[in-house]
């Protein structure tokens, strides 16, 4: 287990967040996993884990960008489920006549 710190006057904790949550942290994950029964992250591999250093204005505009993605995604779903049991209940009556 490793807990990672962030200067906060250079990185955005929740920029390092997404960043982890990313496709391209899971491709530098896969390369430095060790072990094949129980793949392991060793802490020695971790200094060779890039994680990209934009300006911190620029973190906090990306953050924000994902944030405001996420909820839409996060009403869309709403949306969908809302509309399904629409679509479940007029079946539901077309079938009952």
């Amino acid at each position: 287990m490793v807990i990672l710190r962030v200067n906060a006057k250079q990185l955005d904790p929740l920029f390092v967040v997404q960043y982890f949550l990313s496709d391209f942290a899971d491709e530098q994950i896969q390369r430095i996993l060790s072990g094949s029964a129980q793949p392991q992250l060793p802490i020695r591999s971790l200094v060779n884990f890039k994680i990209p250093l934009p300006p911190l204005e620029t973190q906090h505009a990306i953050v924000a960008e994902i944030e405001k993605e996420q909820a839409l995604v996060a009403a869309n779903r709403e949306l969908i489920a809302l509309y399904e049991e629409k679509i479940q209940r007029v079946v539901e009556r077309v079938w009952e006549e």
